[in-house]
């Protein structure tokens, strides 16, 4: 059962759920709490990614190096994640131009 804003749920027991309407849209998060999510995520990400390069011990050898490379790819995770979440699109609502061309 889809919850919409400031409505509320049936449980299986006939009693009523509410939903907060702050939090989510139509069973979505608010375009401001997805956006404001994916700013810290992707801020986090490049605070990881540029102690790797500047501030990150230069002489680690052997088994802490293949970390230090990991810590570098899920900083990487986490720029390309939180732009995701920033400019997230739902499926169901197609791009104007993709339909000018056709595409969608």
């Amino acid at each position: 059962m889809a919850a919409r804003a400031g409505a509320q749920e049936r449980a299986g027991d006939g009693k009523t759920i509410p939903t907060p309407a702050r939090i989510h849209d139509n069973g979505r998060m608010k375009k401001g709490i997805r956006r404001l999510a994916g700013i810290v995520v992707m801020a986090a990400g490049i605070g990881l990614a540029s102690w790797l390069v500047f501030g990150a011990p230069h002489y680690w050898e052997g088994d802490v190096r293949l970390v230090k490379a990991a810590m570098g790819l899920a900083a990487t995770g986490m720029i390309t994640g939180g732009a995701g979440l920033i400019f997230w699109r739902p499926e169901d609502e197609p791009v104007e131009a993709a339909g000018e061309v056709g595409v969608g």
